[in-house]
Parts: structure tokens; C-alpha cells; sequence
């Protein structure tokens, strides 16, 4: 594995007595020759920088090299790294597709597996590890140079006595084997040919058998062929990856409504208040102002009359400027408050934000790769 932070899915380390060697399409040797025929060390490119392969001798699984532009880890083997770095030559399984086909067809070890259609032996390797050393793979591909490859990739991943490859076309010539299988998979274009073949290979215990195809055309045959067979629990399955990513979400809370209206509600009792005592204060000086020329009328010689009116005057201007002197402070005061509330519904609307993880599916996503038609073979028929 090779990253900063990111695996690196290009290189599958192999223990070859003393060193770890890499295995990305094809084997990578501690020295090479150059074109002058000196053996010199091999150097592997990477976009995070040149590795040694003679900086892999007695290094273990699991340890960090560095390299220039970040740093490698060396990963132990398995049936998954092999998948996302074998050589293609043809299309193959990958892991979600294989993990339901291992299950369904319930291979545990010991079993007995016979697999059509070997290709570049991506299921090839999940089968063997499933069966472990008690069980054995017949693996048959019609291509003769692709089942040669596929027999030296075993041996030299150490599968030698666990698998028979064969180059053989079994919807002509059938398996070559008889009732031995537990479960026979079948990775054909025309898989109904190779039903016939491939109940005869499976134990009279009975068994499970897959077919996997890309079109659904494939999948209506397939299943017709089955069920006129007497196979029975035939079922079809598409698995599809769907991939999630983790992110950090902030929305606004909901304002609770009864809040809302109380706060109207104060405001309204407030303005009620200062209108209720305008009115009281404006028939106040009404009813002064009729006394007053009342009393104009019966003004006395002396004067004493129009001085009273005159107080009374004095005293209605400063009830006046009382007044507007109140009304500027409860503006103020107001004024004031309402800066302080909106102060307040900053705060309170910035506390009222939820922030949460969630999951939320990509965009874009991998699609359809193919069916997995499974049946069951039942006891002696």
C-alpha cells in the first residue's frame, strides 16, 4: 500500500525466502538488467516518488517505507489486493459480487468447487482461500493461453496443490468429472449448455449451482433450463456498490410560535399603556382649558382672577413639558430595549443552528456489472 493518507492498491508484497518482493501485473525482481546487460537495482515509479525494491529486503507486513513524496506500507496478500491489481484479461468478479457468490454457495473448507470460466482469476483466488488447503478448485477456461497464465499465477502464489487448471470448453466436452462437486459456478455466454455437465459433477448429497451473466435475456434462459431440470430455490441477484461519504451539516432550529406571539403580545400591552395615558392627560387639559375661560369672564377689578389663570397657564405648560419630557425618556429607554432584543435574537438565532454528521451518497456511483442466477441441486435426482 502506498499514500499520504490513501491506500495504494497497485503493489501486492510476496515473501520469497529473505526479501518481500511486489507483485503489480507481473513480478518485480530486486535487480534487473540494463541495456548494456548489468544487473542494476530495480526502481519502481510512483506518483509518490521512486521505491527500491531492494529497500523491500527483511521488511515485514505491515511497515512503512519512505519514499520522496510520501511513504508505502507493505501489505500481506490477499484475494481482495489481487483483485483491484491483477493483469485483466478478460472481465472479472470484484469483491461485492464475490463475497454473495462465496456465501450463497456456501463454500467453507474443505469443499469441493468446479468454476467455468477461469479468466484472470480474480474469483478464482477468493475460492481457493475459502476452501483452504482441505478443499480443491477445478477451474476450466477454453482459452488456451489464459489458462496457462492462470496455472503459473498459482503456483506462484503458493496454490499449487489446492487448484487443477484445465483448458477445456465444458459446454462441448463437459467437467471431466463426476460426482465430486458441492457447488459449480458458471461464468459462461451460453451457460444453459453447461447444466447438463454440470449436475453430473456434483455429489448425489446434491449442491449449489451459480451462473453469472451480464443481460437479463442470459438470466430468462438460464432459469427456464433450471427449472425444467427440477433444480429448485432458483433466485436471482444484482449486487450494486453504493458508496457513502461522511460530511458535517449545519441548518437553523425551528422557532417555537407561542415565543413569538408572547413577545407581540407584551408589545401591544405597552403601547395600550401609553395610549390610555394620553387620552387621560389630553381630558385633563380640556377640562382645564373650559375653566379657564370660564373664569376670564368673571375677572374681578383687582386683578386676582387673571393672576389664578395665569398660574393655572404656568402650570398647565409644565405639565406639558412633564410630559414630553417622559415621552423622550421611554423613547430612550425603549430605544434601548429594542437594541438589547436585537442584541438578544442575534445570540439566540445564532445558538439556534443544529450542526450534525450525515451520510450522503455520491453522485456518481458504479453501476451494473451482472446477475447472479443461483439454484440448489437437491438430494439423488
Amino acid at each position: 500500500m502506498l499514500s499520504r493518507h490513501k491506500l495504494f492498491q497497485t503493489m501486492m508484497p510476496y515473501q520469497t525466502q529473505t526479501y518481500s518482493t511486489l507483485k503489480t501485473h507481473h513480478q518485480v525482481v530486486p535487480k534487473v538488467k540494463n541495456k548494456h546487460g548489468v544487473e542494476v537495482d530495480n526502481v519502481m515509479q510512483t506518483c509518490y516518488g521512486a521505491l527500491k525494491i531492494t529497500d523491500l529486503v527483511g521488511v515485514r507486513y505491515g511497515s512503512q517505507i519512505s519514499l520522496s513524496k510520501g511513504w508505502a506500507h507493505i501489505l500481506y496478500p490477499t484475494p481482495e489486493l489481487w483483485t483491484v491489481t491483477l493483469p485483466h484479461r478478460t472481465q472479472i468478479l470484484y469483491t461485492p459480487d464475490i463475497s454473495m457468490v462465496i456465501m450463497q454457495l456456501e463454500v467453507i473448507p474443505g469443499s469441493i468447487v468446479c468454476e467455468a470460466g477461469t479468466g484472470s482469476g480474480s474469483l478464482s483466488h477468493a475460492f481457493l482461500r475459502a476452501v483452504g488447503p482441505s478443499g480443491h478448485l477445478y477451474t476450466f477456461d477454453f482459452h488456451k493461453e489464459r489458462a496457462q497464465i492462470v496455472q503459473e499465477e498459482f503456483r506462484s502464489h503458493g496454490y499449487t496443490d489446492s487448484v487443477t487448471v484445465a483448458h477445456r470448453d465444458v459446454c462441448v466436452d463437459g467437467f471431466g468429472i463426476e460426482a465430486k462437486a458441492d457447488a459449480v459456478f458458471l461464468d459462461l455466454p451460453k451457460p444453459w449448455d453447461a447444466l447438463p455437465h454440470a449436475l453430473k459433477t456434483m455429489k448425489s448429497s446434491g449442491g449449489r449451482i451459480c451462473s453469472f451473466s451480464p443481460c437479463i435475456e442470459q438470466v430468462q434462459r438460464t432459469a427456464e433450463i433450471m427449472e425444467k431440470m427440477g433444480l429448485q430455490e432458483i433466485t436471482t441477484l444484482e449486487c450494486l456498490l453504493r458508496e457513502f461519504q461522511i460530511r458535517t451539516i449545519t441548518i437553523p432550529s425551528i422557532d417555537v410560535p407561542s415565543q413569538k406571539y408572547g413577545n407581540k403580545r407584551e408589545d401591544g400591552e405597552e403601547e395600550r399603556k401609553s395610549t390610555d395615558k394620553k387620552i387621560k392627560l389630553d381630558k385633563k387639559l380640556e377640562v382645564d382649558d373650559k375653566k379657564i375661560q370660564e373664569e376670564e369672564h368673571s375677572m374681578n377689578e383687582d386683578g386676582e382672577q387673571v393672576i389664578e389663570n395665569k398660574s393655572r397657564e404656568i402650570e398647565r405648560i409644565k405639565l406639558n413639558d412633564e410630559e414630553s419630557e417622559e415621552e423622550e425618556v421611554n423613547g430612550i429607554q425603549k430605544g434601548n430595549e429594542n437594541d438589547r432584543k436585537g442584541d438578544t435574537e442575534k445570540k439566540v438565532e445564532k445558538e439556534n443552528k443544529t450542526t450534525f454528521k450525515t451520510a450522503v451518497p455520491l453522485l456518481k456511483m458504479p453501476g451494473h456489472t451482472g446477475f447472479l442466477t443461483f439454484a440448489t441441486l437437491p438430494p439423488s435426482i
